[in-house]
């Protein structure tokens, strides 16, 4: 129990440092690849977010009928005969 207050504070430290170090420094200009303004994220800045969120819930709920249809089908099978024994 005493790893959590200790996570806790190693974070909060982290969080601090990388606060303080953000606040000191200002950028003159954007980085090449900077999320907020790459090409590679338009996507996301163009609120198409939503469309992303829906292919992952239908990928989910396919992936969830295709697992309960496998499941039934391998619960229809019959067991094995049991082996003759020889006594």
């Amino acid at each position: 129990m005493k790893l959590r207050p200790l996570l806790l504070s190693t974070v909060l430290l982290i969080g601090a440092t990388a606060l303080a170090g953000a606040q000191a420094a200002e950028p003159s200009a954007p980085a090449k690849d900077d999320p907020l303004t790459a090409p590679r994220t338009k996507w996301w800045r163009d609120g198409k977010y939503g469309m992303f969120i829906q292919a992952i819930f239908e990928f989910l709920l396919i992936a969830l009928a295709l697992f309960l249809v496998i499941k039934g089908i391998n619960k229809l099978k019959r067991p094995p005969p049991p082996a003759p024994s020889s006594a």
